[in-house]
């Protein structure tokens, strides 16, 4: 159950979601194909670019590949969980496969034990003792 400050809160809340942003989340599929096309211009002209031109496309590029992966795990573009793990699978940031950095990233929505040491998986807070 959504948690509002007020009723204004509320109101504006019920007005965005009936937007055309809202309904189609354009600009999260506009980052999905800038992506992919971007990553396919890499691929294709990685060598004629030079190694660090290719380097400095590539840091911000894999950054927002892990922004997008962030929204699809929450639902965005589609409510299809399985049309957002499509859309997302593939490795091009090779810090965790999806189906590992969803799992532990919806367990670090728990909220009883958001930001504890040793159980929220994404806290980089330390226990007392350490």
């Amino acid at each position: 159950m959504p948690n509002y400050l007020d009723e204004a809160h509320r109101a504006e809340i019920v007005r965005l979601s009936t937007t055309f942003t809202s309904q189609t989340e354009w600009p999260t599929w506009l980052l999905l194909v800038g992506f992919y096309l971007a990553w396919v211009f890499i691929v294709f002209y990685g060598t004629t670019l030079g190694e660090v031109f290719t380097i400095v496309l590539l840091v911000p590029l894999l950054v927002l590949w892990m922004s997008i992966q962030h929204e699809l795990i929450h639902g965005h573009p589609t409510r299809w969980p399985a049309m957002n793990k499509a859309l997302g699978f593939l490795p091009f940031a090779v810090w965790y496969p999806y189906d590992i950095y969803r799992d532990t990233h919806l367990a670090h929505h728990n909220d009883a034990v958001l930001t504890v040491p040793g159980q929220d998986p994404e806290s980089r807070y330390v226990t007392a003792a350490f």
